[in-house]
């Protein structure tokens, strides 16, 4: 994060915004998994996320590229989580 110049306050408020949004997501995709079934979900799923990273490859800007790797990577796969604290 220094590399790239972010805030503290910046890194924080993400991390904020990314675990409320987990909430109802978990929530909502719970009732599509027993409505569609897991493997149509899953299906659905590959689909995105096959598809998620073409837009901020396009050249389609900084903000567009974050967003298409928080859906590919998913709310439970977090940067910090994997290395702990201070990296």
């Amino acid at each position: 994060m220094q590399a790239l110049e972010f805030s503290a306050s910046l890194v924080a408020s993400t991390a904020t915004v990314d675990g409320l949004a987990a909430i109802p997501a978990t929530l909502l995709l719970g009732r599509l998994s027993d409505r569609l079934g897991r493997a149509r979900l899953l299906a659905g799923a590959m689909a995105l996320a096959g598809l998620a990273p073409t837009p901020g490859a396009c050249g389609g800007g900084l903000a567009l590229l974050a967003g298409s790797r928080a859906v590919v990577r998913g709310p439970e796969r977090q940067p910090w989580a994997e290395h702990g604290p201070g990296v």
